[in-house]
């Protein structure tokens, strides 16, 4: 099993953008798998997985300042839950994007479960994404 804690802002996946005949990543969703390429790269096993992976995300989202004392401590006492923006699709495939791109597996295909949900911060929380990888139940991979 990996885990590990990416501490940056969750982004999500930007639409794909035509352009002259070609299609391309948007710029923000470029830095942001590029951010997280770095942050993830002491987690990366030193052979790419090569079996099917099991994966859990946590999204901790920031709670907007705009919100009311009342409605930010909901958020933080986890009575409210984080059902805006971004898409927890969205940010899913930013992240599984980045962690192919860093050598966690070969081809995200290899996923065949996600667990993953978004939330807000706690109190001195930093926006931030853990991640656990796991084989499937009853097989453990080589070390």
């Amino acid at each position: 099993m990996i885990e590990f804690t990416i501490p940056l802002q969750p982004q999500p996946k930007g639409r794909p953008r035509m352009g002259r005949g070609r299609v391309h990543t948007p710029k923000k969703t470029q830095a942001a798998e590029d951010a997280w390429c770095i942050c993830a790269a002491p987690h990366v096993p030193s052979e790419p997985i090569s079996g099917p992976v099991r994966i859990v995300f946590v999204f901790a989202m920031p709670i907007p300042r705009s919100w009311t004392k009342k409605k930010q401590a909901a958020a933080r006492a986890r009575e409210l839950k984080h059902t805006s923006k971004p898409d927890l699709d969205n940010l899913t495939k930013t992240a599984m994007d980045a962690m192919t791109r860093a050598g966690f597996w070969d081809d995200d295909s290899q996923v065949y479960h996600v667990d993953a949900s978004k939330r807000y911060t706690l109190p001195n929380e930093e926006t931030r994404t853990f991640v656990r990888i796991r084989p499937p139940a009853g097989e453990v991979w080589p070390t």
